[in-house]
């Protein structure tokens, strides 16, 4: 097993596959439905903006074109998101061409920063598809997750790392800042944490995973979730490996574990994180193919523990 550590050259650009605006001529072939990717999903006010997956099932050989609408409870209640005042739908109608198999609905949150709310919800629906039929899940709720609650808005900002550099020995500190992550998993929404800082680079995290009581808003669980992706992009690290993903690891009995979370201990008023022994560095994976490279990048830590500043 390699122990080998690379560090990046320059960062890879990033491209997402969008929704065509060309007519290509609808879709003729029969066995084609669209539907929602999920009857439910939940995003955090904090991102800027989302999306809404939609999903082709069959072999289109044209056009698939998709209305959607919110649908407008008879009583809007403080759990109702207000269309125009919680959020913005950029577009209500896309166009899925032939061989693509998703596109999605984008919409803009409208954070009142600082602002404690219950989390809202609000329900969209296809309106019409031209070139597909409906499949079954025709509608989906999206909840929007309140990040303003105080213990998760209280862990946000400077932090101090300390470590030992689990090779030499030596310590290692430096600031990182907690912040809220850019486009969260649904099971991480309210729990996922990034420390960005990591290896003193702007660009990387820590992964920090928060279980908090909602009632006594008291901190249940904090952990370093491994096999996570520790950079939002791939790097470019040339040579044999190309185009890397850097995920977090832990190298136990001389080889790169991904299959557990490091644990941690928070005290009484949520300012100091522990990690004891167990060490934690990024490691690379290809972008290409997906598996391990056997390379890890910057600092492997023991010894962990997050101050705040």
């Amino acid at each position: 097993m390699k122990f080998s550590k690379i560090f990046a050259i320059a960062f890879a650009a990033l491209t997402m596959t969008a929704c065509s605006d060309e007519d290509n001529g609808l879709n003729s072939a029969s066995g084609v439905t669209v539907d929602f990717e999920s009857p439910d999903m939940e995003v955090m006010e904090s991102q800027s903006f989302f999306e809404i997956p939609l999903l082709v099932t069959g072999d289109a050989n044209g056009d698939v074109k998709v209305t959607i609408e919110v649908e407008t409870p008879a009583q809007a209640g403080e759990s109702t998101a207000v269309e125009n005042k919680d959020y913005i739908i950029t577009s209500y109608n896309v166009t899925i061409p032939a061989g693509k198999k998703s596109c999605a609905i984008e919409v803009r949150n409208i954070w009142e920063q600082g602002v404690v709310t219950p989390n809202k919800d609000f329900k969209v629906k296809i309106a019409n598809i031209e070139g597909a039929k409906p499949g079954a899940i025709n509608e989906t709720i999206v909840t929007i997750i309140n990040v303003d609650t105080s213990t998760y808005k209280e862990l946000m900002g400077s932090w101090t790392l300390s470590a030992e550099d689990f090779q030499t020995g030596e310590t290692i500190s430096y600031e990182v800042f907690f912040d809220y992550p850019e486009e969260p998993e649904t099971y991480e929404v309210g729990h996922l944490v990034c420390a960005y800082g990591f290896n003193r680079y702007a660009f990387m995290y820590i992964p920090l995973w928060f279980d908090i009581d909602v009632v006594t808003g008291n901190v249940d669980y904090v952990g370093i979730p491994l096999d996570h992706s520790v950079c939002d992009v791939p790097l470019n690290f040339g040579g044999e490996i190309g185009l890397g993903i850097l995920k977090s690891s832990s190298y136990v009995g001389r080889e790169w574990i991904f299959n557990k979370s490091l644990n941690g201990r928070i005290n009484s008023d949520n300012t100091q994180i522990t990690f004891g022994y167990d060490n934690m560095s990024a490691v690379i994976f290809s972008d290409e193919t997906g598996e391990f490279t056997g390379y890890y990048y910057g600092d492997v830590l023991c010894n962990i523990t997050l101050t705040k500043n």
